[in-house]
């Protein structure tokens, strides 16, 4: 079954639904701010939202508006705005996947916030620097970064900070298949968001250990966390995260061949994901059903759900998706007795898995990599 992974990147401000004539008037209102600011500042500080506004839209502007920034900040040593550009450098490298580059300015930006005045701001160098480190697939150095974002979180007393650095050393250690360590800390987050009332925060984590106890085979306690987590997206109306538990609830009834129960969860999830456009979600929605109907014996309404995935991800150029679904067509080819084309379909399945990062040689090589100091943390904690 697919599972679709969300990213949330925290770049310290929500950015506000505009229409296009409201855009441009706040567009046109931040250039006056730059060519007409007696602080330079101030200047620096328009010219930071006009990146915001202009990343997914305009690269040329943005990266324009990036260098102007810098300087200006450089010019009168002005820290907190070089520690915001420089962060925004490394979200941009971020954007076309270049992780590297995404460490080399946020580690600039580090070292600005190594002195104690910015030690609030430093907090995101130590997150930005583990997300990238684990986006390479590097977990020894995502693990070295989230831990120092975790005791900074703590000497700030920052309850939320706190719990959602316990989230990414949770999800570093279940991705090395370290499960207890895993479950651990997804249970410091839970406890730490329900100590705020941070009803989104209880929410993902009961996602995350129902996920964490799926994959140890404990389904019926992944079955709770689920269902727990359900309810509290319903209660803040959060669509996104409904349709993501849908979608665990009927992977979970799959496994539990409850095949009726999971088509109930998979239609759900895509109603949801068609209402919102979600091009990949409805993909990913489309490849569970399949294997859903397959799980039925309607092996027809199977092979036009895998198509739709197929077709899709093959647009998107989806490897995970297209690796996931060339799977579950070749399951379906064996099934209903079609052995060349089933042979053929899992060839190139497992074509698109090995193109991605190879999980198993990853994991023996971090784990190799993982320094004694860490381990001893968690024996000690």
């Amino acid at each position: 079954m697919l599972h679709i992974r969300w990213w949330i990147l925290w770049i310290g401000m929500l950015a506000q639904q505009l229409s296009p004539a409201q855009q441009k008037s706040y567009i046109d209102s931040l250039n006056s701010v730059v060519r007409n600011a007696s602080h330079d500042s101030t200047r620096v500080k328009a010219l930071h939202k006009l990146f915001l506004e202009y990343e997914y839209t305009d690269s040329i502007r943005a990266i324009k508006s990036l260098e102007q920034a810098l300087i200006l900040a450089s010019k009168i040593n002005y820290k907190s705005g070089l520690v915001r550009i420089l962060t925004c450098y490394g979200y941009f490298a971020e954007d076309y996947e270049n992780y590297s580059l995404a460490v080399h300015y946020h580690k600039q930006a580090l070292e600005i916030t190594k002195n104690n005045i910015y030690e609030v701001n430093s907090t995101h160098p130590y997150e930005n620097l583990g997300l990238n480190y684990e986006q390479m697939g590097n977990y020894a150095e995502a693990l070295k970064y989230y831990f120092r974002a975790l005791r900074l979180r703590e000497r700030l007393q920052d309850m939320r900070g706190i719990a959602e650095g316990h989230d990414n050393i949770g999800t570093i250690y279940s991705d090395l298949g370290k499960f207890e360590l895993s479950l651990k800390h997804y249970n410091l987050s839970l406890e730490y968001h329900k100590k705020i009332n941070y009803t989104k925060g209880v929410a993902l984590a009961y996602n995350n250990i129902g996920i964490l106890y799926k994959r140890m085979g404990q389904l019926d306690k992944a079955l709770e966390c689920q269902l727990k987590g359900l309810e509290m997206k319903k209660a803040i109306q959060d669509e996104s995260g409904i349709s993501l538990s849908y979608t665990n609830l009927g992977n979970i009834y799959i496994q539990q061949g409850k095949c009726k129960k999971a088509l109930e969860m998979h239609l759900a999830s895509l109603e949801i994901r068609l209402r919102k456009k979600d091009l990949l979600g409805i993909a990913g929605c489309y490849c569970n059903l399949g294997t859903t109907y397959t799980c039925l014996r309607n092996y027809k309404q199977a092979r036009n759900n895998l198509a739709e995935a197929k077709n899709m991800g093959l647009q998107m150029r989806h490897k995970e998706l297209l690796h996931e679904t060339y799977l579950s067509l070749s399951r379906l080819d064996s099934l209903t007795g079609n052995y060349k084309d089933s042979y053929q379909n899992y060839l190139t399945g497992i074509a698109y898995g090995d193109s991605l990062s190879n999980e198993v040689i990853l994991k023996k090589s971090t784990e190799s990599q993982l320094s004694y100091e860490y381990e001893k943390k968690e024996a000690v904690a």
